[in-house]
């Protein structure tokens, strides 16, 4: 009998990109096995980072198994990503092909252009064998001038960027190592004296120099808060499109979605679009995740199920912590101004207060129900949900001001999280809430334990106008400054408020959505509606904009909207602006820097 043991490498993945104008890798696995015993293949059913089911078994095609002879064997389906088979001789190999045509960050792609995949998506496990080291050969198939992107460990064989031989620790590793494929534009950098990869994966206009400086501060302030960097290199990967927006993360690298001109114009000097500060504050937040979710992460995720639904109560701490950081670095590295820092803020404020889902739902439960409340939201979101992205990032602020307070200014939450570090992410232990609020009441030196559950389980906005006051900084109810903006003001002047929010098209206005008891709703107006005619005028984006300021309040005005192909009528009636946004401003320089100190 075959003695098999960790150190043998009994499993061996090759990928090709076999078909790019079908859109198809061809895959095969070779195993060493036990004759007579029965293994089963599996691929997840989500991948970690991404809370929804996402079935990724539909892509693979024409599944097959053969023995050492190329006899095949019966594959036993289980389930929908699930077979079996008996091994009839020590060695087996497992052909099958993947459809790839999903540009996102989490699944495959390949065309002509370039190619992606998540191991996730594209690699089925032999589950009993998962503990055990993965070969990988990636192939290149026709594309002679394409190159490889990944922090998959490289063979001794294998040079930086080169297709060929690549090692991971086991099938967790390998899947946790995105690859991108293709004629990528690519710029080195180090950071600690680790080295970095800024990778796009199409063409672009960037100004490269300027995104290394930035990026590189970013990075370095996060290493510096934890204390250490625990991965010895770091891959951005960047899929541009003409518009686009998202980013997943992994233990030493993260994959990102931007839009082709998001990044900075070599032609603009230090020019700082909001784009641009937007795509920033991406890189920041996923490269954030490689401590906060990534290894520090909630018990029940240790280890991962991918086959089903994993239920946690803590994204709050695990996306609203991190989403807290991810603007705030911007500011401690000097690369926004604290005013700039306070505008971002109050948007992320004003996404939460402008509906009214924070009085139905708690980041508690807006945590436990991703899978379905969050990671599929309906056209009700606005209205009957609360994001752990966005709530929880207040949540941070909270904890945040409240331990400077109690701690006299000797301690931050950037304490409470290299605690956390230490005594849970090194080891990958895994926490529980009440971890978090053991940590927070020494640092505060008493117990708060009634105030961060309260504030936990509360289905009600988030007052902190005492807590910023105390760094100097003012929190007023605002009105909208304009419509489909998050864009706040403080003033005694009449804002027009529509209540949607909604998208230009050369026939009028798409509804993308809606609050409650708005001017809008009470129209009859939902979403994907399109708003066509006002007052038999027709609607553009700037004209429905100036007919709304010239009309008095309470004025009913006939408005005209297709829904799919039917023409509807309904009044809507002028009004003004709800102080449903938020205005942050420093009022008191001299205090905010105990806060904002630039680092």
């Amino acid at each position: 009998m075959l003695k098999i043991n960790k150190s043998m490498t009994v499993i061996h993945y090759q990928i090709t990109p076999e078909n790019p104008n079908s859109h198809l890798f061809g895959v095969k696995i070779d195993i060493v096995t036990q004759p007579d015993n029965t293994y089963t293949l599996s691929l997840p059913a989500w991948l970690p980072g991404s809370y929804m089911i996402r079935d990724f078994a539909k892509n693979i095609i024409n599944l097959s198994a053969s023995d050492t002879a190329g006899s095949l064997i019966d594959l036993e389906r289980k389930d929908k990503q699930t077979w079996q088979f008996t091994a009839q001789s020590n060695h087996v190999q497992i052909r099958y092909q993947v459809f790839a045509f999903d540009l996102s960050v989490r699944t495959a792609y390949l065309d002509s252009q370039r190619g992606f995949f998540n191991g996730s998506s594209t690699f089925l496990a032999v589950e009993e064998l998962a503990g055990h080291e993965c070969r990988l050969t990636i192939e290149q198939g026709i594309n002679n001038n394409w190159r490889v992107a990944t922090g998959l460990p490289r063979s001794h064989e294998t040079d930086l960027y080169q297709f060929g031989d690549y090692i991971a620790q086991d099938y967790q590793q390998l899947i946790d190592c995105p690859v991108a494929l293709g004629d990528f534009d690519v710029t080195e950098f180090s950071v600690c004296g680790i080295p970095h990869f800024l990778v796009f994966t199409s063409e672009h206009y960037g100004d490269r120099a300027r995104m290394v400086k930035d990026i590189s501060k970013l990075c370095q302030h996060h290493i510096d808060m934890f204390g250490e960097a625990p991965f010895s290199e770091y891959w951005f990967i960047t899929h541009l499109q003409a518009n686009g927006f998202g980013g997943l993360e992994h233990k030493n690298s993260t994959v990102l979605q931007a839009g082709r001109f998001d990044l900075p114009n070599p032609e603009m000097g230090e020019e700082l679009s909001d784009s641009y500060k937007t795509f920033l504050s991406l890189c920041s937040h996923e490269y954030f995740h490689a401590w906060n979710v990534c290894r520090l992460k909630p018990r029940e995720f240790i280890p991962y199920d991918l086959a089903q639904e994993v239920y946690t109560e803590q994204l709050w701490a695990y996306e609203g912590i991190t989403s807290y950081y991810d603007d705030l670095s911007l500011q401690r590295t000097s690369i926004v101004s604290a005013d700039d820092y306070l505008a971002m803020l109050s948007k992320t404020a004003t996404r939460v207060y402008r509906g009214p889902g924070e009085f139905k739902q708690s980041i508690v439960e807006s945590s436990f129900f991703t899978w379905t409340k969050f990671y599929q939201q309906g056209p009700d979101a606005p209205n009957n949900i609360v994001s752990y992205y966005t709530k929880g990032s207040l949540f941070a602020l909270w904890l945040d001001l409240t331990i400077r307070d109690k701690s006299n200014g000797l301690a931050s939450l950037d304490d409470l999280m290299r605690a956390m570090w230490q005594q849970f992410g090194k080891n990958e232990k895994g926490t529980i809430t009440n971890d978090y609020l053991t940590v927070f009441n020494q640092l505060c030196g008493e117990d708060m334990s009634s105030d961060f559950y309260a504030r936990l389980n509360a289905k009600s906005p988030y007052e902190l106008t005492s807590e910023l006051a105390q760094v100097g900084v003012s929190f007023e109810r605002a009105k909208f400054a304009k419509l489909n903006s998050l864009d706040t003001c403080v003033t005694s002047d009449i804002k027009p408020y529509f209540g949607a929010m909604y998208t230009a098209l050369p026939t009028g206005l798409k509804i993308t959505s809606v609050i409650e008891n708005s001017p809008a709703a009470n129209a009859g107006i939902a979403v994907n509606d399109i708003l066509i005619a006002v007052q038999n005028m027709k609607v553009t984006e700037a004209s429905f904009a100036k007919l709304l300021g010239h009309m008095p309040l309470g004025s009913a005005l006939t408005c005209h909207y297709f829904r799919d192909d039917q023409l509807l009528t309904g009044q809507l009636v002028v009004a003004d602006s709800p102080l449903a946004g938020v205005k942050l401003s420093v009022v008191e320089p001299e205090r905010i820097g105990a806060w904002l100190a630039t680092e």
